[in-house]
């Protein structure tokens, strides 16, 4: 009975360091179903009480524990051929992940991620009574979370104590019910004043306000609000601004949802097109075309088109934009307002709306352009108007760099292939949010970026195109909007539900080909735009493309009032020619990962199954666990024929230099095995000694 309570009370621990982390987590990751994760976590709990209550039967807790994982996986990611097909999105999401950075990780990498360490948690703190490693685990992802994204996480900061002093009580007084018994309600108490605490931060917080009137008018007098605010530009986050006057500098990842789509296959979604490059950002254009009805279709040129596909988006009605994508799009419906009350803007590329009244419902179908290859190699180069290669003044090396990447070039569509492929796989470009830089006081954005700082994320490269193409002569513009996001569900009558968040914005260039309109290339390195040009007509698949770019995030410039959304994982820089590299090698990874694992656990398994055993040990159990401790100490140093038992514990307390303490152990076996007395012997010393030996040698 005792044990029994000792495991329960390791059991509601584990729940509350659960749920403490679920919060953020779930804030991050917008699970649809998140009742899946306390399921997931009591069949984890059940499992640590199996290690814990019958250590014998742990092969039954592993099979529950896998069990657990997969049919949890099955049921948020069903598909035919299922476990293959989930691997393949798995692997191919993390991969891009980690080639593309960013600080949202995409829900197919972070839902099996959850449940490892959630069954990792069960087993350390219920099974081996590992408290310390496992409050770590947890307190460095909140941690993390809190530094990334600047979270007001002190209650949960104080929670993560008191559950650190309900461990240290666990680990002190886990022998004397009553001393831990009092510590439980010490630590009770504590919860409890935190908890009062918290509900009148919202009063406390008000009183300050109002003493502190004089002092704060004080500080805004002398500027310090203001400087305050400049420095916090360079901290923005990623998403969809109005204001590209002004590119550069870091931004962050803001993982907080924008709009759901559900579609057959994946899509760029466009909000908007700006064409007058200032030499710090972009602008649109000074003379602006009537908007057009937005009954009529939308397109942009009088070419063939593949068959229609049904796309429905829902977004939030104070949303600034409304986001489509390429191709011939016939929007069906709009929520709650009428889709006669809409309007066009075909010079901007933009449907407008009034803020505040946005459609929260839209349907449309949408037709791709039929553009190969082949059909753009055969486009001669178009006439372009003064507004498709506007540039200010330039420094001349951006023009020598676009002449040289462009000279040799025979064809018109070679020639912007040149230049996007020169900015996604030059060695001397990383891609980057967290390192960009600001650029100087009077100097140009796109000069900085090439030749000095070259560092940057889709501003700038996508930036970068526009220009350069421009200086030789080539029609181009500038587009922003969203990348194909992540898949959060998926339907059984063939189409996905993706999620649009902040921190897939993104930006792209598009060219001008006669006889096709604008169409759109990628020169950011780890990024595939599903409407890009093609070697064939073959649409792309939801299975392949979207994993691809479910798992990318960029940034266009953002509000600083963004600033307050959640985020988990630091953002990574990848240089463009270490992507194409990697890219064929990313398999080994987990190949390497589980090799050095499975040897480490080959050298270790013995001693940490000694560290389990020797857990709790009791007079009713100490015959079975010492049979069981001999038995792992055998398969290390065999015991000879004829060699009694206590010559045999001899021998192992010399080589693991113990004093004596196993051959004490195995008198007080035999005693309670051959005399009927009931004892208990030191085992866990021998367990501890037995696995540091295994460590090291």
């Amino acid at each position: 009975m005792k044990k029994l309570i000792l495991v329960s009370y390791k059991s509601l621990l584990m729940l509350w360091l659960c749920a403490i982390a679920a919060g953020p987590f779930l804030q991050i990751n917008h699970l649809a179903q998140p009742w899946v994760l306390v399921a997931y976590s009591l069949i984890a709990v059940a499992s640590g009480m199996l290690f814990a209550l019958k250590p014998r039967w742990w092969p039954l807790g592993v099979v529950v524990l896998v069990g657990n994982t997969l049919g949890w996986l099955w049921w948020l990611f069903p598909s035919a051929g299922w476990l293959w097909t989930f691997w393949e999105r798995f692997f191919t999401a993390l991969r891009q992940f980690l080639l593309v950075g960013g600080l949202s990780v995409p829900q197919i990498v972070s839902v099996p991620l959850v449940f490892i360490v959630i069954a990792f948690l069960a087993v350390l703190i219920i099974g081996l009574d590992h408290y310390l490693i496992a409050w770590i685990v947890v307190f460095s992802y909140l941690l993390a979370v809190h530094v990334f994204n600047g979270n007001d996480l002190l209650l949960v900061f104080a929670q993560m104590g008191a559950v650190g002093l309900a461990f240290l009580g666990l680990h002190r007084y886990a022998e004397q019910p009553r001393r831990l018994l009092r510590w439980l309600i010490v630590t009770t108490v504590l919860v409890a004043g935190i908890t009062v605490l918290n509900q009148n931060v919202a009063s406390l917080n008000n009183a300050l306000v109002d003493q502190t009137v004089s002092l704060r008018n004080w500080l805004n007098d002398r500027g310090f609000y203001q400087a305050i605010s400049a420095y916090a530009r360079q901290n923005m986050r990623t998403g969809l601004s109005e204001n590209d006057r002004v590119l550069g500098g870091p931004v962050y990842d803001d993982p907080t949802p924008v709009v759901t789509v559900t579609q057959k296959t994946p899509h760029y979604f466009r909000a908007e097109v700006k064409s007058v490059y200032t030499g710090t950002g972009w602008q649109s254009a000074r003379q602006q075309e009537m908007p057009v009805e937005a009954t009529a279709p939308i397109t942009d040129a009088d070419t063939t088109y593949q068959k229609a596909e049904t796309i429905t988006m829902r977004q939030a009605a104070d949303n600034t934009y409304v986001v489509l994508p390429y191709g011939r799009v016939q929007l069906t419906q709009t929520q709650p307002q009428s889709l006669e009350r809409l309007r066009y803007n075909v010079q901007e590329a933009r449907l407008m709306v009034t803020r505040g009244r946005t459609p929260t419902r839209i349907s449309l179908q949408a037709s791709a352009k039929k553009a190969t290859v082949t059909q753009l190699a055969a486009v001669s180069a178009p006439k372009p108007t003064a507004s498709q290669i506007q540039l200010p003044k330039l420094p001349a090396r951006i023009k020598r760099l676009a002449t040289r990447l462009t000279a040799t070039q025979p064809t018109y569509y070679q020639k912007v292939k040149a230049v996007e492929t020169y900015l996604n796989s030059a060695p001397q470009l990383t891609y980057s949010k967290v390192d960009a830089k600001v650029t100087p006081k009077n100097r140009d954005y796109v000069d900085y970026f090439l030749f000095d700082s070259r560092v940057g994320y889709c501003d700038n490269f996508s930036s970068a195109m526009v220009v350069l193409l421009r200086s030789v002569g080539i029609p181009a513009r500038w587009a922003k909007g969203y990348n194909t996001g992540s898949v959060t569900k998926v339907n059984g009558d063939g189409t996905d539900v993706y999620t649009l968040s902040n921190a897939d914005a993104h930006s792209w260039p598009e060219v001008y080909f006669p006889g096709f309109g604008w169409l759109p290339f990628e020169p950011t390195p780890g990024f595939s735009n599903p409407s890009s040009p093609t070697k064939s007509t073959t649409p792309p698949t939801a299975s392949s493309q979207s994993q691809q770019s479910s798992s990318s995030t960029s940034s266009s410039r953002s509000q600083a009032s963004s600033s307050q959304s959640s985020t988990s994982s630091s953002s990574r820089t990848t240089k463009a020619q270490q992507t194409s590299d990697i890219s064929g090698w990313w398999w080994l990874v987990p190949i390497v990962v589980g090799i050095t694992f499975l040897w480490w656990l080959q050298q270790r398994w013995l001693g940490l199954v000694a560290l389990f055993l020797s857990k709790h040990v009791t007079r009713t159990n100490y015959e079975q666990r010492y049979r069981q401790l001999l038995w792992l100490l055998n398969r290390q140093w065999t015991r000879q024929k004829g060699e009694t038992l206590l010559a045999y514990a001899k021998r192992v307390d010399e080589t693991l230099q113990l004093d004596g303490t196993f051959s004490q152990a195995t008198r007080q076996y035999e005693a309670s095995r051959f005399g009927g007395e009931a004892v208990t012997g030191e085992l866990h010393e021998v367990a501890r000694a037995f696995d540091a030996y295994q460590k090291h040698h």
